[in-house]
């Protein structure tokens, strides 16, 4: 009898680096595939689409919750899940679920955004305990390029990255043995 796949349906913000890197990571886990959907349209059609591949869970991959309110997610998960009845979850919530559950209360951020958004990340993770005032951030105004930083902007500064459109993941295994 065959294993019982595992269906991930994503929700993608527009931006070019998030896709390929979830279809890499998933190309190692066995029975998990992952449905990926972009959505500057109206979140709730979007959900439903995701709903027809039989997902098992239904994920936000972005990571704007960061800098508006951590409970901008909370409400989104809802939402999806009284819309199609499938779990929901985002990457901050999960991030905030992991920092708590291993006890960390300081994290170093490397981010490609201007100074209030960098500010606001900064404010929200304070407010539920963690410091992250160990940053560094490129002042970057211009999202859409955001994927096109490579690792030699990357390198010098990599602590802990936060934006799902900065291509850095694929470093990480290199930046931790240096």
């Amino acid at each position: 009898m065959a294993s019982k796949r595992t269906r991930i349906g994503i929700l993608v913000p527009s931006n070019t680096a998030l896709e390929p890197l979830t279809t890499a990571i998933l190309t190692l886990l066995p029975n998990v595939t992952a449905h990926l959907c972009r959505f500057p349209q109206k979140i709730a059609e979007v959900v439903q689409l995701l709903a027809h591949a039989n997902v098992d869970i239904i994920g936000w991959s972005g990571t704007s919750s960061e800098w508006l309110v951590f409970a901008a997610d909370e409400e989104l998960c809802k939402m999806i899940t009284d819309a199609t009845g499938i779990p929901a979850t985002t990457s901050v919530l999960k991030l905030n679920k992991a920092l708590r559950k291993f006890g960390i209360s300081k994290m170093g951020l490397v981010m490609p955004y201007v100074d209030d958004v960098r500010e606001a990340i900064i404010e929200n993770r304070k407010a539920i305990g963690i410091d992250a005032n160990a940053e560094r951030h490129l002042e970057r105004p211009d999202n859409v390029n955001f994927a096109d930083l490579g690792s030699e902007t990357s390198d010098s500064m990599a602590l802990s990255t936060f934006c799902t459109n900065l291509t850095a993941v694929q470093y990480a295994q290199r930046w931790e043995r240096q």
